[in-house]
């Protein structure tokens, strides 16, 4: 469960995760879209007391993760309808990669990565982003990976002169946080529904902020 403590003054997270990869063989395995979440909350300590109910309710291990790949329909509809009782909000974009430029094919998987992330970040609440703890769903030796998004968050908002920004951003194993699994859990039901599969999402609509990213 959560590592994180929290005392007399609320502090402040974001949960990032994404469904969808960097490759660019269409129809050879590689994803159509690539939709990244971010998810914060005024009350971390509430959201994760209502997942700890959750995972009892269904009689399930207190260190269960839920992976939206590997939950069962049943445990994912179970799970939507917990959260859209939970303080949360999750900012999400939507890459219709088919239909970006060329200058994306090709580039270094942790630098397409912090593009969009940069691009979400950018266009995210400033209340639920300025110095909060960017967490990332990675293992903490992928320093690469956490750099380069570090450095495309920066670069991309001092160059829009914008007041809010993250402050560290850290790998964090998705199971070790719950706002890392609802950040995965969003991000797979949102490409099952763009994929027209089953909807999951319907149940927690109005705690989304969902855009498609617009090549310039």
């Amino acid at each position: 469960m959560t590592v994180i403590a929290e005392d007399n003054v609320v502090p402040k997270y974001l949960f990032l995760d994404w469904s969808g990869d960097a490759g660019f063989k269409f129809g050879r395995g590689s994803s159509e879209y690539l939709v990244l979440v971010l998810v914060s909350s005024t009350n971390y300590r509430q959201v994760r007391k209502g997942l700890v109910f959750l995972r009892k309710d269904l009689g399930l291990s207190p260190l269960f993760e839920f992976h939206y790949r590997q939950t069962p329909p049943d445990l994912r509809a179970a799970f939507f309808d917990a959260l859209a009782g939970l303080p949360f909000s999750a900012e999400v974009l939507i890459v219709h990669k088919p239909s970006l430029p060329p200058s994306f094919v090709g580039m270094r998987e942790a630098r397409f990565y912090g593009h969009f992330v940069a691009n979400l970040i950018l266009r995210a609440e400033q209340t639920s982003v300025n110095r909060a703890l960017l967490l990332v769903d990675a293992q903490r030796s992928d320093v690469v990976l956490v750099r380069s998004i570090r450095v495309a968050v920066s670069r991309a908002l001092e160059e829009a002169g914008a007041a809010h920004r993250p402050g560290k951003v850290k790998p964090r194993p998705a199971k070790e946080e719950d706002g890392l699994q609802m950040a995965d859990m969003i991000a797979g039901a949102m490409v099952d529904r763009l994929e027209g599969k089953q909807d999951y999402l319907a149940k927690v609509e109005e705690h989304l902020r969902i855009r498609r990213y617009e090549p310039k």
